[in-house]
């Protein structure tokens, strides 16, 4: 088993919490997924078998950006803080 530890940017170590059996999380509530934006889930329905098959379910454009012909042009991202690594 793997075990990451995530550094805070005053240099102190943010603990992990084990996820136990049968606790799973079954939702996405926090951006990055947990308050400290660990990204990570307990789930099983996606795998490496299947994620290949994926496919898009919903788009949705504000308008606030023009898509170009061509596909390409501007794009809009942003990050929390919470992100930096």
């Amino acid at each position: 088993m793997f075990r990451t530890i995530r550094w805070t940017a005053s240099g102190k170590q943010l603990p992990l919490t084990p996820v136990k059996p049968g606790e799973e999380q079954k939702d996405w509530a926090n951006y990055g997924n947990t308050p400290g934006a660990s990204r990570f889930v307990a789930l099983d329905q996606i795998t490496r078998d299947n994620v290949k098959d994926l496919q898009v379910a919903w788009t949705y454009r504000t308008g606030d950006i023009p898509v170009s012909p061509n596909g390409g042009g501007a794009e809009d991202q942003q990050n929390s803080v919470a992100d930096w690594q």
